[in-house]
């Protein structure tokens, strides 16, 4: 579903461990969270975690190559590193 301002503030607050950290997320990010084109994952409605597509997913910086579509991935610190993401 659409990124709603509360799911964002959910967001920011998730804190990730070790060499993850620079994932954190900051009250700066929640203008970029809201500002459309984001989107949450929800289980029993609690976030597991978000996505975005094109330029949201883009690493600043970085030359893309506009023909394809970038994508962007985010998991709630907690599910991370017990095989969810495989196959």
């Amino acid at each position: 579903m659409p990124m709603r301002a509360e799911d964002a503030r959910e967001i920011v607050r998730w804190r990730y461990p070790g060499e993850l950290s620079f994932y954190d997320g900051s009250e700066a990010d929640l203008d970029e969270l809201c500002a459309g084109g984001y989107f949450v994952l929800k289980n029993a409605g609690s976030i597991q975690g978000f996505y975005c597509f094109g330029q949201p997913a883009q690493v600043a910086g970085y030359g893309y190559d506009q023909r394809f579509l970038d994508m962007g991935l985010g998991m709630r610190p907690d599910l991370i590193r017990k095989g969810l993401g495989l196959g």
